[in-house]
C-alpha cells in the first residue's frame, strides 16, 4: 500500500458504527504495518529479531520486538493492537534515519503515525480505550486485554481494601432431597487459601452465613446446626485455619479475618461447609424464565477463582450449565430472572468447563488435597460422586464485586 493522505482532525470525538469503525481501525493498521516493514527492510543487516533490531537503532527490546511482530502480522487489527504508540514509533524512524534509511520511507511512515494518533484521539481517547475496542473486534486480543484490565484491577482494590487472597474456592453439590418431591440439597465447600492483610487495620470480611428458617435450617456436614459453626474441612488447609470474628445478625453472622498481622508470613486458609436443605426446586416455575442457578463473589480481592458446580444425575437432567456476569456496585446481588438486572450483566472473556462425571477432573492446582476434600464431603453426607457431573469456571483476576452465576434451564 502507497503513502495515505493525512487525515484531517476532527472537532471533538469521532463517532463511528461498527462496520465503519473497523474499517477505519484496518485502514490505519494497513498502513502501519507496509511503512514500517518498508523501513525496517532499508535497515543495514534487515534486522529481523528484537535482539539485533535494538542494537541496531539502540531502542529497548520490548519497543524492537512489538515492531517486528506488529510489521509480521497480516491482520491489520493485529497490527494497530499490538504495535507501540506515536511517540515510541517516531524514535524508532529518528533511530532509523540516522542509519541510513530515506527521507521518502521516514516520511511515509509518519504520515502513518499521524493518522494512528487521530485515531487514538478522535475515536477512543486514548490508546487503553483504542486497545479495549480492537480486542471487542479480535477475538485472539480479548483474552489478554482483559487479563491485564483485570490484574490491574485486582492491584488496586488489594491496596484499598488492605487484603487479598490467592484462591477463591467453591465447590457446590447438588443433590435430591430425601422424598423425591421435586427439590434438591446443595452442599457448599468454599473459602480462601493465601487469605493476607497488607494493612494492619483493615476489618477483612471473610463471609456471611444465612442459617436459614427454623423449617430448613443450614447445618454442617455431620449434621449439626450451621449456627454453631463447624471446621470440619479445616483439615484440608494448606496453611494455618484462619481465626475469625463472628458477628451474629437476624439470620445469620458476618465472618471477619481476627487479629491484625500482615505480610506474606500472615497469610491463612479458610475452609467451610456447610449444607442447605431442599435449596433448589429441580422443576420449571411458572413465570417467564425458568432459570436455576448458584452464585459466587469472593469478599476480597483474589488472584484465581475456582467454582466448581457438580449436579447428580437426577438434577437437571439434559441442562448444561451457562454462565451469567454481574456487577452488583449499584444494584447488590442479581437474580437471574429479573429482566431488570440484564443491563447490570457483564460481557466478559470468562466460560463454563464441562468436568465429566466422577472425581477424574476435579484437581485444583492451588490446592492439592481439593479432590479429596469433595470426596470426603460426598462421603459423610453419604453421596455417590460417581453418579454427579461435574461443571467449573475458573477466573484469573476475578473483579472484585462481581457476581459469577452459573445457571441451569430447569426445563432442560
Amino acid at each position: 500500500m502507497g503513502p495515505m493522505a493525512d487525515p484531517d482532525p476532527a472537532n471533538g470525538t469521532e463517532a463511528l458504527g461498527d462496520d465503519a469503525l473497523e474499517s477505519r481501525i484496518r485502514e490505519v493498521g494497513t498502513a502501519l504495518a507496509g511503512s514500517f516493514q518498508r523501513v525496517l527492510g532499508e535497515l543495514p543487516g534487515r534486522p529481523d529479531r528484537p535482539g539485533h533490531l535494538a542494537e541496531v537503532l539502540g531502542l529497548n527490546r520490548n519497543i524492537s520486538g512489538r515492531v517486528l511482530t506488529a510489521t509480521a502480522d497480516a491482520d491489520p487489527l493485529a497490527v494497530a493492537h499490538v504495535i507501540p504508540g506515536p511517540e515510541p514509533l517516531r524514535k524508532l524512524l529518528r533511530a532509523a534515519q540516522r542509519r541510513g534509511v530515506s527521507g521518502a520511507l521516514i516520511a511515509e511512515a509518519e504520515v502513518s503515525i499521524r493518522a494512528f494518533e487521530t485515531l487514538i484521539r478522535e475515536i477512543a481517547g486514548d490508546r487503553p480505550a483504542l486497545d479495549a475496542i480492537i480486542s471487542s473486534l479480535l477475538p485472539p486480543a480479548r483474552g489478554r486485554f482483559e487479563l491485564g484490565a483485570k490484574h490491574t484491577m485486582f492491584r488496586g482494590a488489594s491496596l484499598l481494601k488492605g487484603a487479598y487472597a490467592d484462591l477463591w474456592l467453591h465447590a457446590a453439590l447438588v443433590h435430591p432431597a430425601a422424598g423425591a418431591d421435586g427439590h434438591l440439597d446443595v452442599a457448599h465447600l468454599y473459602g480462601t487459601l493465601g487469605l493476607r492483610r497488607i494493612r494492619p487495620n483493615t476489618v477483612v470480611k471473610f463471609t456471611y452465613r444465612q442459617f436459614g428458617t427454623p423449617e430448613q435450617p443450614a447445618r454442617t456436614l455431620d449434621g449439626k446446626p450451621a449456627a454453631e459453626g463447624g471446621t470440619e474441612l479445616d483439615r484440608f488447609c494448606a496453611l494455618p485455619p484462619a481465626p475469625l470474628d463472628r458477628t451474629d445478625v437476624d439470620d445469620g453472622a458476618v465472618y471477619a479475618l481476627a487479629g491484625r498481622d500482615v505480610g506474606p508470613r500472615s497469610a491463612v486458609d479458610k475452609l467451610l461447609a456447610e449444607v442447605r436443605p431442599r435449596a433448589m426446586a429441580s422443576k420449571p416455575a411458572d413465570r417467564p424464565r425458568n432459570l436455576k442457578s448458584l452464585f459466587v463473589s469472593p469478599c476480597v480481592p483474589v488472584k484465581w477463582l475456582v467454582f466448581d458446580m457438580l449436579l447428580h444425575e437426577d438434577a437437571y437432567a439434559g441442562s448444561e450449565p451457562s454462565l451469567m456476569l454481574y456487577d452488583t456496585s449499584v444494584n447488590g446481588m442479581a437474580s437471574v430472572n429479573d429482566p431488570a438486572r440484564d443491563a447490570d450483566r457483564l460481557d466478559l472473556h470468562e466460560s463454563v468447563t464441562v468436568l465429566g462425571r466422577g472425581t477424574t477432573r476435579l484437581q485444583v492446582d492451588e490446592m492439592p488435597r481439593y479432590r479429596e476434600m469433595v470426596v470426603f464431603a460426598a462421603e459423610t453426607l453419604g453421596w455417590d460422586l460417581e453418579r454427579f457431573r461435574g461443571y467449573r469456571c475458573r477466573i484469573q483476576y476475578p473483579m472484585h464485586g462481581m457476581q459469577v452465576c452459573m445457571v441451569m434451564d430447569a426445563r432442560g
